[in-house]
C-alpha cells in the first residue's frame, strides 16, 4: 500500500494499522536525519516521536501534493530547530566525534583545525549550523530549501553568506 493511500486511511478511518506501517517505514530514515542534526540519540528520538504525534494530531491537514516523506522531513527539521532552539551553541558533540574518528593519519594539525571549525560552527545560531552541517553531509539546496519551505534562491543566500564568513575566519586562521 501506497503512503497515500496509508494516510487516507488514517484521515478517513483513523486506521492504528495504516498509521503503524508509516511509523515503521519512516522510523529510521527520520531518525537518522535526526542523529545527523542533533548529534544526540534521545534528542533524535523525541524529535522523531513528537514528528509522528504532529502526523496524527494534524493529519487532517495533510495534503497529498507531496510525497509524505518530504513532508515528514519537513517536520523533523522543525522538530530540530525547536529542540537547537531550546539549547545553548555548542559543538561538543561534533568535537567529540573528530575525537573518536580521527584516523591515526590524520595529522595533529588537521585535528585542531577540524576542531577549531566545529568551535566557530558551534557559535552560529542553530539554524545556520544546521544548514552548514546539513551541506557538508551532502545534502541538495533544493532538498534543504524544500524542508524549510523557502525558495531555493533564498536558501542559496543564506548558504553562502555562511560559506563566506567561513572562508573569512579560515583566512584569518591561516596567517
Amino acid at each position: 500500500m501506497n503512503d497515500d493511500e496509508l494516510m487516507h486511511r488514517v484521515r478517513v478511518n483513523d486506521d492504528g494499522t495504516a498509521f503503524r506501517l508509516i511509523v515503521k517505514r519512516y522510523e529510521k530514515p527520520l531518525f537518522w536525519r535526526a542523529r545527523g542534526i542533533l548529534r544526540s540519540n534521545s534528542d533524535a528520538e523525541d524529535a522523531v516521536q513528537q514528528t509522528f504525534l504532529n502526523l496524527y494530531r494534524f493529519r487532517d491537514r495533510y495534503q497529498p501534493q507531496n510525497s509524505l516523506g518530504a513532508y515528514l522531513k519537513t517536520v523533523l527539521i522543525n522538530e530540530c530547530f525547536r529542540v537547537l532552539r531550546r539549547r545553548p551553541p555548542d559543538a561538543s558533540a561534533y568535537l567529540d566525534q573528530v575525537d573518536t574518528h580521527a584516523s591515526s593519519a590524520a595529522s595533529p594539525e588537521v585535528v585542531a583545525c577540524l576542531q577549531a571549525l566545529l568551535h566557530a560552527v558551534g557559535a552560529l545560531p542553530p539554524e545556520d549550523a544546521m544548514m552548514i552541517f546539513e551541506y557538508l553531509d551532502d545534502e541538495t539546496v533544493e532538498d534543504m530549501a524544500r524542508a524549510r519551505n523557502i525558495a531555493r534562491s533564498t536558501l542559496a543566500d543564506r548558504l553562502g553568506r555562511c560559506l563566506e564568513a567561513f572562508r573569512r575566519w579560515a583566512t584569518r586562521g591561516a596567517r
